[in-house]
């Protein structure tokens, strides 16, 4: 995974105030770790996310999907790991 760039490591800085609660600013965390793990994709990770978003005055949301989405056109579909099963299985056919 390529390494966060100065945007992408001030936006999480604006989350943690954003959400100033812990616990919701962790919860986030934990599923934005789920995507960089391929657990999810990043329709699911929008979807599970979206609810601590729903006061957002200044499109901080906005910014985050552009982030993950930018990475995943960048990274996460280049990996084995986060490839469909059947796209494997015919790729070892070959």
């Amino acid at each position: 995974m390529k390494s966060l760039s100065k945007s992408e490591l001030q936006l999480f800085d604006i989350l943690k105030q954003f959400f100033n609660n812990d616990d919701v600013y962790e919860e986030v965390i934990k599923v934005f770790h789920l995507y960089t793990e391929c657990v999810i994709g990043a329709d699911e990770l929008l979807l599970l996310v979206e609810k601590f978003f729903e006061n957002d005055p200044e499109d901080i949301f906005e910014r985050f999907k552009i982030i993950v989405l930018s990475r995943e056109n960048n990274w996460r579909k280049l990996s084995w790991f986060c490839k469909n099963i059947q796209e494997i299985a015919l790729q070892s056919k070959d």
